[in-house]
């Protein structure tokens, strides 16, 4: 599990509507106040990625955010009662990041069409 301050500090920047990377994901909040957890896939070759793989490792991006969120009651407090968008990112060597999929109030959407199915 990742470090326990370390998720206190991206608290402190949630709250001044800032990201911060915590372990394998970047946390965030949208300006209708509700927090966006973006995953980051683990493939290197965008056209490796099909809608399967795609929705495991949303679902692994979602467990490892409940488990923080389980772990620190500061996350879990500042949480509590607001939306959480999952978003899965494909990043081209930290020049872009593409969106690949987002998932809101249990409503996946598919944001990169042209994934095999």
């Amino acid at each position: 599990m990742t470090d326990l301050k370390r998720i206190s500090t991206a608290v402190e920047f949630l709250k001044d509507e800032q990201s911060f990377t915590v372990g394998s994901l970047t946390l965030g909040q949208n300006e209708d106040g509700s927090i966006y957890v973006n995953g980051w896939t683990r493939f290197n070759d965008l056209r490796n990625v099909t809608r399967s793989t795609a929705t495991e490792e949303l679902n692994e991006t979602k467990e490892i955010y409940n488990r923080m969120r389980e772990a620190s009651s500061s996350l879990n407090e500042f949480s509590e009662g607001k939306a959480t968008e999952f978003n899965l990112v494909y990043s081209d060597s930290g020049k872009c990041g593409i969106p690949i999929c987002s998932e809101k109030n249990g409503k996946l959407v598919w944001l990169l069409e042209s994934l095999e199915k």
